[in-house]
């Protein structure tokens, strides 16, 4: 089977996940990291749990800034909600997990 999907699915790592998007529009390989989380073409194992946990904890300081303004903070929350959805589907809790 893994020759068989080899032979016609591209598999790259780009960092924070093991990407199968036949094309180059995903803007989550370079632009927003955590749409992948929610991707149908992206495979998130524990090993990305650390590039996810920093994303988590970059993200919670950004929140406390004052100068972000509203569609700061909406897009901050978003992005926040997307780290945490990935920790949940690996069985972790952002919050107490420690990677």
């Amino acid at each position: 089977m893994v020759i068989s999907i080899a032979e016609s699915t591209a598999i790259r790592s780009n960092g924070h996940a093991w990407c199968t998007a036949d094309n180059d529009g995903c803007v989550g390989n370079t632009i927003e990291r955590t749409r992948c989380g929610d991707c149908n073409n992206a495979v998130i194992g524990r090993g990305h749990l650390h590039i996810y946990r920093q994303l988590y904890c970059n993200l919670k300081e950004l929140l406390e800034c004052s100068g972000i303004g509203e569609s700061g903070r909406v897009r901050v929350l978003r992005d926040l909600e997307r780290c945490r959805e990935v920790f949940m589907q690996l069985g972790c809790d952002p919050e107490t997990s420690a990677v």
